[in-house]
Order: structure tokens, then C-alpha cells, then sequence
């Protein structure tokens, strides 16, 4: 028998902020540690939490992420 395939036995990985008040336009960039970037999206309205999920992010490896002008290093759940 077939089974779906649970979220949580999957590789593909999740980046999930709370990034305060952004105004539209703020650019959101993602890049993996060889600098390739991954996302880089300026959402047209404002926004405070970022969700992101690709089969680009892998669970367990850490991305650089900057929204606005505030930057860090995070890793994908």
C-alpha cells in the first residue's frame, strides 16, 4: 500500500521569521553558504512574518537571510 509522504520525514526544509513591521517593497533574500541565492522577493504589501519552504532549503543546513536592511544566519526546520 501507498503512503503520503509526511512533512516531517522530509528533507525539504522550512525558514519561518518574525521580522517586526515591514513596509512593502522590503526585500526578502535567502542564500545558501556558497552564496547562491536561493529567494529574493519583494512582497507588494507590508508584512511582519515570513514563511518560506523550497526543495532549494535543505532541513538542518543554515541559509543567510536578509529582510530589509537587517541580515542574520538562520537554519531551515
Amino acid at each position: 500500500s501507498m503512503m503520503a509522504q509526511s512533512i516531517s520525514s522530509s528533507t525539504q526544509g522550512v525558514i519561518a521569521l518574525s521580522v517586526g513591521n515591514q513596509s512593502a517593497g522590503s526585500e526578502i533574500k535567502i542564500s545558501d553558504e556558497k552564496g547562491n541565492i536561493i529567494l529574493s522577493y519583494s512582497p507588494a504589501l507590508s508584512y511582519q512574518i515570513f514563511i518560506f519552504s523550497s526543495p532549494e532549503l535543505v532541513s538542518g543546513e543554515s541559509y543567510d537571510v536578509s529582510v530589509g536592511s537587517a541580515q542574520g544566519n538562520f537554519k531551515a526546520e
